[in-house]
């Protein structure tokens, strides 16, 4: 497993930030049984993460529909402007 994804857990310390954390890493593996049940239950309690979940899915959906539109182009100039900025906001 790629060390990136791999987080550890304690059912009584399990916060916002763990419960991101795999809601994010579900979407580019599978969660283990217990991650799932950890994230479940927090998502039971929790108005904010489930708010989150609700708008990365939401972005997700608005990401894919303009990928799949014929309509959006970008010019060859601001394609080197993003690639720019991404590669120095990830040197950061």
């Amino acid at each position: 497993m790629d060390s990136k994804l791999e987080h550890k857990h304690k059912w009584y310390r399990f916060t916002c930030k763990d419960a991101t954390f795999l809601l994010i890493k579900c979407d580019y593996s599978k969660l283990s049984l217990s991650e799932k049940f950890l994230v479940k239950t927090h998502l039971l309690i929790c108005v904010f993460c489930r708010r989150f979940l609700k708008q990365s899915k939401n972005i997700d959906e608005n990401f894919r529909s303009c990928a799949h539109d014929s309509s959006v182009h970008l010019s060859p100039e601001k394609k080197q402007s993003l690639s720019q900025l991404i590669t120095d906001n990830t040197k950061k």
